[in-house]
């Protein structure tokens, strides 16, 4: 991993992971996301790049969680 590696994996693009996944892209950060459900992404395929497994998004040095209580 690079010092300057500003990727952030999100695990979970529901209700709060969509906006969290946006917010973070607006910001310049490099956004990896991942769901159960790939239809999920289509909401911010924009904004991210989709990690076919939480194995992907582990290997980031940033990683934030969005999971159902």
């Amino acid at each position: 991993m690079a010092a300057d590696d500003d990727r952030v994996g999100v695990i979970g693009r529901g209700l709060m992971g969509a906006p969290i996944v946006r917010r973070l892209a607006e910001r310049g950060r490099d956004v990896v996301a991942h769901s159960r459900r790939h239809s999920s992404f289509d909401a911010v395929a924009e904004a991210a790049t989709w990690a076919g497994s939480p194995a992907e998004v582990a290997a980031c040095p940033t990683i934030l969680l969005s999971l159902p209580a």
